[in-house]
């Protein structure tokens, strides 16, 4: 194992959260980081899209042990403290250095790109005083939103949401069927500026309602959402700025690329 990410990492994490979404769960979001073996690799090699998200929660589930003392499902953790989980296991496994390729969008030469996980990534933290749900007025209809942040439950509700919309109409037909279904996830309650009545998650026909108010609104008001949830956020800035493309010295700046090598990298032959 690279002794950078033993040295790195030891055993011990702390989550983007601190741990503060978790209520007195998980005191400083400090968590215990295992090293993947042959088995956890065994059910990632039986991954499709179908099953990606059921074999992430068994990795962390069985990575991250700390979770069950805490009573907490891999499924209950913000998107933010899964993916900075997943990048220690990564680390704490093969090492800090990924190595990637991309496409250059200047010139179109392949490159071979390397970072390190987590170091050339910006870790985005909680602050202690965060709270759940936080508030937006809306610029234009001036309706108040609760919102919170999204959960690895989300992402399975979302994921089956896209496999249900794609079974039942003609894809060329729609638009993006996630973009405000996976918003509606977030929102605890809209108050309504004019009528002050007030639509809470959970409620008869909260979906359905939720996602009617979104889809009616100014494109200033998503904005203004969109830009409350970014704020409240956390964990790895996923953004990379890669080297100058050797050929046109071109910097591509891209969103971290994922693909089987970041859990299972491949050997290299030696050459003598």
């Amino acid at each position: 194992m690279d002794q950078q990410a033993l040295a790195l990492w030891g055993s011990e994490v702390e989550l983007p959260s601190r741990g503060v979404p978790y209520g007195t769960k998980l005191p400083g979001g400090t968590v215990t980081v295992a090293p993947m073996t042959t088995l956890e690799e065994k059910i990632l090699a039986a991954s499709n899209p179908q099953t990606a998200i059921e074999c992430l929660n068994m990795l962390i589930a069985r990575c991250v042990p700390t979770l069950k003392d805490a009573d907490l499902a891999p499924g209950d953790l913000v998107s933010g403290d899964r993916f900075f989980a997943l990048m220690a296991i990564r680390a704490v496994t093969f090492g800090v250095a990924y190595q990637f390729q991309i496409t250059c969008e200047a010139c179109n030469l392949r490159l071979k790109q390397s970072i390190n996980v987590p170091d050339d990534f910006e870790i985005l933290h909680l602050p202690d005083d965060f709270v759940e749900p936080f508030e937006v007025q809306l610029p234009m209809s001036k309706a108040v939103l609760g919102l919170r942040l999204l959960r690895g439950t989300d992402e399975v509700a979302v994921a089956k949401h896209l496999d249900h919309v794609y079974k039942k109409l003609d894809r060329a037909a729609l638009g993006d069927p996630a973009f405000t279904y996976r918003v509606m996830r977030q929102v605890q309650f809209i108050r309504n500026a004019d009528t002050g009545g007030q639509l809470d998650v959970g409620t008869k026909d909260f979906e359905d309602k939720c996602i009617k108010f979104l889809d009616a609104l100014h494109a200033n008001d998503m904005r203004a959402i969109r830009q409350a949830l970014a704020d409240n956020d956390c964990g790895p800035d996923t953004e990379v700025e890669c080297a100058p493309c050797p050929k046109c010295r071109h910097i591509n700046v891209l969103p971290m690329p994922y693909s089987v090598e970041f859990f299972r990298p491949g050997s290299e032959r030696r050459r003598s």
